[in-house]
C-alpha cells in the first residue's frame, strides 16, 4: 500500500521519481503529489525512464534549435517501449521519430522491428527496404528483411537477403540458420542441412536443437 507523507515542501511540486540506494538497485523511489500529499510508490527503473523521456519528448517545441536531436530521444523512448514488449508504443515513438528525421536509416529499421513484432509483415519489409536503401552496409536490416519475407512465404528472397546479410558478416549464424531454414521450405533439405550444421557447430543454440530433432549431428 502507498504510504502518504504530508509535507509543504512539496505540494506546489510535480511528481518526481529519485533512485533507492544502494546504486545497483533496479526500483526506484517515485513521489506523486495529490492535494497537498507525497504517495510514495515502486516502479521500476524501466518505466521511470520512459516517463522521462514521455515528458521530455513533450516538452520538445518549447526546446532551442540547439537542443538535443528530437529523433534521437524518440528513438530511446522506442527501444524502451519494445524491451518491455509494448511494440504498438514502441511503433508510435519510431512513427514519429521517422517523420522527424526521415534520412536516418535507424528509424526506419527500429519501425521495421516494431511492425514485424506486431505482425505487420509488409509494412515491415516496407521499412526494412528503406533502410537499406540509406544504408546497404547494415547487415541487421538485411537479415530483419529477410526474417519478414520468409514469414510471408516469400524464401527465394529471403534466401537473397540471407546471403547478403551474410556477405556483410560471414560469421552471422543466425542469418546462416534462417537461411537454412528458407531453403528447407523451399525442398532443398541438402542445402538446409548444410547451413544449419554449419551453424551448429559454431554453437547456435538454434541450429543444434534443430539438427537433434531431425537426428543429425552437426
Amino acid at each position: 500500500m502507498p504510504r502518504n507523507v504530508r509535507s509543504p515542501l512539496f505540494s506546489q511540486s510535480p511528481a518526481v521519481c529519485v533512485r533507492r540506494f544502494p546504486l545497483r538497485a533496479k526500483r526506484s523511489i517515485c513521489l506523486h503529489r495529490g492535494k497537498g500529499n507525497i504517495q510514495i510508490r515502486e516502479v521500476s527503473m524501466r518505466y521511470a525512464f520512459v516517463l522521462l523521456l514521455s515528458l521530455v519528448c513533450s516538452s520538445l517545441p518549447l526546446l532551442d534549435a540547439g537542443a538535443a536531436d528530437p529523433s534521437v530521444l524518440l528513438l530511446e523512448q522506442g527501444k524502451a517501449y519494445y524491451e518491455d514488449g509494448k511494440y504498438q508504443a514502441a511503433w508510435d515513438a519510431y512513427d514519429r521519430a521517422v517523420s522527424g528525421d526521415p534520412r536516418n536509416f535507424q528509424v526506419w529499421y527500429r519501425r521495421g522491428q516494431a511492425s514485424f513484432k506486431l505482425e505487420r509483415y509488409r509494412d515491415a519489409a516496407a521499412d526494412f527496404s528503406r533502410s537499406i536503401e540509406l544504408n546497404r552496409e547494415n547487415h541487421k536490416a538485411w537479415y530483419r528483411r529477410g526474417r519478414t519475407e520468409h514469414e510471408l512465404g516469400h524464401y527465394q528472397e529471403a534466401i537473397a537477403d540471407f546471403s547478403h546479410a551474410l556477405e556483410l558478416k560471414s560469421d552471422y549464424d543466425k542469418a546462416r540458420y534462417r537461411r537454412g531454414l528458407s531453403k528447407d521450405a523451399l525442398g532443398d533439405h541438402a542445402g538446409a542441412r548444410e547451413d544449419i550444421s554449419r551453424a551448429a557447430r559454431s554453437g547456435h543454440k538454434k541450429s543444434i536443437r534443430w539438427m537433434a530433432e531431425h537426428g543429425e549431428m552437426p
